[in-house]
């Protein structure tokens, strides 16, 4: 499972009755702490929302470090929108150590044209921290949707500034998007 109150799955039904679902994973040799060092957002798919889902492949892994996200990718959350799929997720960097991975969560997201696929990634966060604020530290765990005035919101996790490594108050936030 996923812990820290995570979301660890995100699913979609295309009009094709398809339901797609895309999950983190990481290696079990690893450990649980590997989900902020290791994990990768997974693409499976099954006829009907009760499964069974039969895993396809990477949707999101790794990719070239000097990247905001190039160690990993989390807490995946799937939005269709205009004939597109908008995967928002947070994705780390570091060096190795834990804090360091934990303290570069941001916020990216990736658009398909389906739910299967090739993602195009952000090569900036969509949502970074802000210095001096609630989300000093950190941004994390994107949940979206679209409101009857036709805005985005997104619901998501932020650090405060505050002792290291841990930072300070861990709070919720909200960003509005037209």
């Amino acid at each position: 499972g996923c812990g820290e109150a995570q979301r660890c799955a995100a699913r979609v039904r295309t009009s094709d009755g398809v339901c797609h679902l895309l999950v983190a994973r990481w290696e079990r040799r690893h450990g649980f702490p590997a989900w902020v060092t290791h994990s990768e957002i997974a693409y499976a798919s099954a006829p009907d929302p009760t499964g069974p889902y039969t895993i396809q492949g990477t949707a999101l892994g790794r990719r070239e470090p000097g990247f905001w996200d190039s160690d990993n990718a989390h807490n995946p959350m799937i939005l269709a929108h205009g004939g597109r799929f908008y995967l928002y997720y947070t994705g780390t960097t570091g060096d190795g150590d834990w804090w360091t991975h934990r303290n570069h969560q941001r916020i990216g997201v990736a658009v398909a044209d389906h739910p299967d696929g090739p993602w195009r990634r952000s090569d900036v966060p969509l949502v970074d921290v802000t210095p001096g604020s609630w989300d000093h530290q950190i941004t994390s765990s994107p949940i979206v949707t679209r409101g009857g005035d036709g805005r985005f919101y997104m619901v998501y996790k932020g650090v405060s500034d505050g002792p290291q490594p841990f930072g300070g108050q861990v709070r919720m936030g909200l960003a509005i998007a037209d």
